[in-house]
């Protein structure tokens, strides 16, 4: 991929790959990604796909090394109100397949949850996995474990 020396003098080389990569799955039958992305009618703006200086100037620099771009409404394309930068724990809580709980008013994903709660993400799944509703699933307590082991090392479940 040739950055234009231009591009290059402007420190936006990082964003630059990520505007030829959006352009690329949106558009190119030939990317591995199109089917996700173009073939499933997620389209790029004339706008930015015409010019990456009318995307920088719209969607700006990357506020922070390592932050992505991200749709904010996954069913609609790369237009402008519809992106932003983020993490990547950001952009994966953004994700079409994410399973997400609902309680008190309040629908987070479950990774989300288990760092609310402070609990372990596969206590979570296990509830889930075994009918709980959102409600069981986020208002019953877990167990807690002392630091006290038995003889094999494991610890006591209080």
């Amino acid at each position: 991929m040739n950055i234009p020396k231009k591009i290059r003098a402007k420190g936006v080389d990082r964003e630059f790959k990520i505007w030829q990569g959006i352009k690329q799955r949106c558009t190119s039958k030939n990317h591995s990604n199109y089917p996700t992305y173009g073939g499933a009618g997620i389209t790029i703006c004339e706008r930015w796909r015409t010019s990456f200086e009318f995307f920088l100037e719209d969607v700006g620099k990357r506020p922070r090394e390592g932050m992505q771009i991200d749709r904010i409404d996954g069913t609609k394309g790369y237009v402008p109100g519809n992106v932003r930068w983020v993490t990547p724990i950001e952009q994966a809580n953004n994700r079409k397949n994410n399973h997400r709980l609902t309680y008190k008013g309040k629908t987070l994903t479950v990774s989300q949850w288990a760092r609310e709660l402070g609990v372990n993400l596969s206590g979570l799944w296990s509830r889930i996995y075994y009918g709980w509703t959102d409600e069981e699933i986020l208002s019953r307590p877990f167990r807690t474990y002392s630091k006290i082991k038995t003889a094999t090392g494991i610890p006591v479940a209080e």
